[in-house]
């Protein structure tokens, strides 16, 4: 459905806003949670007798890590860093600066609630690509890596900067049995799928090497990769990853057949292209739990969407209204969908009038 109902910029523009203003609430919550140490969405599952295997208080460095509504903080965390992706398109429809810095300064906010850092890696993959992308790609990014470097030492100085540096993933010490595990969970699950590598095993279960991983009376594979080349082998865990690499190629394609004009359409592509390696990253380190398979298979239809229109958009610009936005620091106008029997009416109405009172005028006489 969202692969043949996006056609049109306007469309891309209200399926983005919608999911942005979701995400804004959901983003409030998950500071607040965190704040107050509470997470708002258990006690009403409590007093209606309902389980769910997800909404556990998870404390980090002492504090909580937001789950909101998503039902886990990396959930969460993925919710928030797409959303941001998303923000960065639809900004330059917010005519108000501070409603634009309000609107990115509270989705970072909920990005950073969560203390997930399987998403900050993802956070850090969206930059990259999405500079890599535009204009003057490798003068920006070297901008952002001395700032970067530069404010690694600075949090040293500061008053719990250490525990800001502890919490960063590869260079801090915070649990750190959680990458021991994940790296425990790829060396037994390569010699569980190698003993049935094409279609996987329904029990992998019950192979002693996964049973090794059993922690907390549970077995995490926290790796939807992994996941899925046990289950159901390579074969599937290739054909998996084969749908998002041709939506990465499909994307950049059509972020290439662009004019160069075409300001906001590139604009799409560079958010989409940046979103979809963003979710290839960010699933390494988590299974599709709650909220995230719904979020990337959307995503899927919404880059499936933006190739069908790019080969459109090369050929047939879509009619341009007066209105003006200011894409990256050139005015350009923004493109909203035609519609013929709105032009047909505009058109048509004033003699379809005149002609009615012609006939009353008659009938009166």
């Amino acid at each position: 459905m969202i692969s043949r109902s996006l056609r049109t910029l306007h469309v891309f523009r209200a399926a983005l806003f919608a999911f942005v203003l979701a995400a804004l609430v959901l983003a409030l919550v998950a500071v607040a949670e965190t704040l107050f140490f509470h997470l708002f969405y258990r006690p009403p599952l409590v007093r209606m007798g309902l389980t769910w295997s997800f909404l556990h208080y998870l404390p980090r460095n002492g504090m909580l890590r937001a789950a909101g509504s998503t039902g886990h903080p990396i959930a969460l965390g993925y919710v928030m860093i797409m959303a941001i992706g998303f923000f960065v398109f639809i900004k330059h429809y917010i005519a108000s600066p501070r409603l634009r810095f309000f609107g990115m300064a509270l989705l970072l906010a909920g990005f950073v609630a969560p203390f997930s850092r399987g998403p900050w890696i993802g956070g850090v993959v969206f930059l990259v690509v999405f500079i890599l992308t535009g204009a003057e790609p490798f003068k920006r990014l070297a901008k952002v890596l001395i700032a970067a470097l530069m404010a690694i030492p600075l949090l040293t100085v500061l008053p719990g900067g250490h525990a800001v540096i502890d919490l960063l993933p590869f260079i801090g010490t915070t649990e750190e049995v959680n990458v021991l595990h994940r790296e425990n969970l790829i060396d037994a699950a390569y010699i569980v799928v190698m003993r049935n590598p094409l279609f996987g095993a329904v029990n992998y279960g019950a192979y002693p090497e996964i049973q090794a991983l059993l922690l907390g009376g549970i077995i995490d594979i926290v790796n939807t990769y992994v996941l899925l080349a046990l289950e159901i082998g390579l074969v599937g865990m290739g054909l998996f990853v084969g749908v998002f690499v041709l939506l990465l190629l499909n994307v950049y394609q059509g972020m290439q057949r662009l004019p160069a004009s075409a300001g906001e359409e590139r604009l799409l592509g560079r958010v989409l292209l940046a979103a979809l390696l963003t979710t290839m990253v960010i699933i390494v380190t988590t299974s599709s739990i709650t909220v995230i398979p719904v979020v990337y298979w959307s995503l899927a239809g919404m880059g499936l969407a933006y190739s069908f229109a790019a080969q459109r958009w090369a050929t047939e610009p879509e009619a341009e209204t007066a209105s003006e936005v200011e894409l990256s620091g050139q005015p350009w106008q923004a493109t909203l969908p035609s519609s013929p029997s709105l032009a047909y009416t505009n058109t048509h109405a004033p003699r379809m009038l005149g002609a009615l009172s012609a006939m009353r005028h008659a009938q009166r006489e």
